[in-house]
């Protein structure tokens, strides 16, 4: 009997988010591959080597005071 996946979480993309993961994909991709950390702040791409991240975005508004806050 085959397991049913267990959904963790889903990422809405927008054409826009699209575009710019295609823009940055060169920088933040490590063995052709992209991390996007998904946060309760938005879609983050993540640069491997603690050189930082960049906002893709999010389709939800949300009401922030700063990073993880």
């Amino acid at each position: 009997m085959a397991l049913e996946p267990k959904r963790l979480a889903t990422a809405e993309f927008t054409k826009d988010m699209v575009d710019t993961l295609k823009t940055y994909f060169d920088e933040y991709q490590t063995d052709g591959v992209v991390r996007v950390d998904v946060t309760d702040k938005g879609l983050w791409l993540h640069q491997t080597g603690g050189q930082g991240q960049k906002f893709l975005g999010s389709v939800k508004v949300f009401r922030s005071k700063g990073f993880f806050s």
